[in-house]
């Protein structure tokens, strides 16, 4: 399915995809957009979502803590 993705997004389209899958997130996506509680709180390119997160909503989620 991920080479399918990738191979679509090759030609130019735009994909938008949802996953809970971090390592999946990571390997394709390029863009990341953070959604808590129904708003979204960050976007960002995938690198610095990963590295950097800004919220403590998205911290507490890379580290599997939501609540």
């Amino acid at each position: 399915m991920e080479r399918i993705i990738s191979e679509i997004a090759a030609s130019g389209t735009r994909i938008l995809m949802t996953t809970h899958n971090l390592g999946q997130a990571r390997r394709i996506a390029e863009e990341i957009v953070f959604i808590d509680r129904g708003r979204i709180v960050e976007q960002t390119p995938v690198t610095t979502f990963f590295k950097l997160p800004r919220t403590a909503a998205a911290q507490d989620f890379l580290k599997e803590e939501m609540p």
